[in-house]
């Protein structure tokens, strides 16, 4: 490519890209126009319609809908089977199309504009897919979830597989596209990742958090911080766990950083002549079981006995700082674990979820007693600690999860056919809603989608 090109002109892509970022001047010819169609499918999923603007982030429900669909992962076979042979409602589709029209309708700018311009049988298409897997709503959750964790790789493991069905059923090879790069999943991630990645989020950076530049660097380094703080605590009791016979049942309710509260530095001055004291004021986890600290707390407590006599390292030295906020203040992290034990959630909350995300549990163990059945002291709990996990839940389980509702299997399917995957007025789908269609895809009648 010579170097007056358009694309050899462009400016240096800024440090917090390249980790992900693709330069136009990287992209080979003949993948201009696959990049092009990648970004236009996601900017149509996430409902980036600005090109300055990123996309809605995830909210909590978002997390739980995926959570109570897909378990803790996706296979490529299920991606697939669900693709060609899952279920959509055309009402939904219709709706779908409708909103993201009518938000790009408000926008002034070009990117919105060309995105009016897709045609209804594609965007049909687009939105046929993503409601066939279970994710009516394609939302990155940019600082709950890392980017090489289960919620993102899935997302991105649908979105290669979707666009590929999508691509080549609308012909997308008379945009240019080499069939061979299209069909490469490689490819087709790269392109994805470095617009997600390497474009949204860094807009997402650049607009989140106080004015000014200044500004939005103190706030993102402060949450950095807040992350790593979070992360420490979590490898500390993940280590102490496993080196104390814990059981495999227990590990989950504290392997996910999302597991664990975020903190805030504080300061404490005191009168002069005395050294200024730093304390981690730990935040309120909602929806997480108040039985969880009875445990977690005692077990930090046996981490600080191990490293206090001479004990120098920095993470333990945080971990003797943190206190409970004195204000009670809600944590800046709301995110929930995925694939955490049945009691990490507190009853209430748990109890108040849709039944399709609490049938995802009924297999789910135990990881605790209740704190009446056993002693504060961790010494004291070697006993239900060596006990086979049939055996605790016959003498400890069991009463734990009498306080909470699992339903039948019988009573999810019913909650779903009255929620999500029905139409408006809550009857049945109808047949047509599924017909069979080029390739596998099953597309509505000629009339159903407009």
């Amino acid at each position: 490519m010579s170097a007056s090109s358009p694309k050899a002109k462009r400016g240096p892509i800024p440090k917090d890209k390249r980790s992900d970022h693709i330069p136009r001047s990287e992209v080979p010819d003949d993948d201009v126009r696959l990049q092009f169609a990648v970004n236009s499918m996601i900017r149509i999923l996430t409902g980036a319609f600005d090109a300055n603007q990123p996309p809605p982030v995830a909210e909590q429900d978002d997390i739980d809908l995926f959570f109570s669909l897909n378990g803790e992962e996706f296979s490529e076979d299920e991606v697939q089977h669900l693709l060609r042979h899952g279920k959509h409602s055309a009402s939904e589709i219709r709706r779908s199309i409708r909103n993201m029209r009518l938000k790009a309708s408000t926008m002034n700018g070009q990117t919105a504009k060309d995105l009016l311009k897709i045609p209804e049988s594609h965007l049909t298409r687009i939105y046929i897919c993503l409601h066939k897997v279970g994710l009516p709503n394609f939302r990155f959750d940019w600082f709950g979830q890392s980017k090489e964790g289960v919620y993102h790789q899935t997302m991105e493991f649908v979105f290669v597989h979707a666009f590929q069905l999508v691509a080549t059923a609308n012909g997308f090879q008379a945009l240019g596209i080499v069939k061979t790069n299209l069909l490469d999943q490689s490819v087709v991630s790269g392109y994805f990742r470095s617009f997600v990645w390497g474009r949204l989020f860094t807009q997402y950076k650049l607009d989140h958090g106080p004015q000014g530049q200044t500004g939005r660097n103190q706030y993102l380094g402060d949450m950095k911080q807040v992350y790593t703080r979070r992360e420490n605590v979590r490898n500390l009791r993940l280590e102490h766990m496993r080196g104390s016979g814990f059981p495999a049942r227990v590990l989950p309710i504290v392997e996910e950083n999302e597991c664990h509260s975020d903190d805030q530095a504080v300061l404490l001055v005191k009168p002069p002549g005395y050294k200024k004291i730093k304390r981690y004021y730990v935040k309120t986890k909602q929806a997480r079981n108040p039985d969880w600290k009875f445990f977690i707390r005692a077990m930090d407590e046996e981490i600080l006995k191990d490293y206090r006599d001479g004990g120098s390292e920095i993470s333990i030295q945080k971990l003797a700082a943190r206190v409970p906020d004195p204000d009670h203040g809600d944590a800046q992290i709301p995110r929930l674990p995925i694939a955490a034990t049945l009691d990490f959630y507190d009853p209430t909350y748990f109890n108040s979820k849709s039944a399709a995300f609490r049938i995802h549990f009924k297999d789910t163990p135990i990881a605790f007693p209740l704190p009446e059945d056993t002693s504060p002291n961790p010494i004291e709990w070697s006993y239900w600690k060596s006990l086979s996990d049939g055996d605790f839940e016959e003498e400890f389980g069991w009463k734990v999860r009498a306080r909470y509702i699992i339903p039948t299997a019988e009573e999810a399917e019913n909650a779903a056919k009255n929620g999500y995957g029905r139409d408006e007025d809550n009857t049945e789908r109808p047949e047509e809603d599924n017909q069979e269609g080029p390739e596998g895809v099953h597309v509505p009648p000629p009339d159903s989608a407009s």
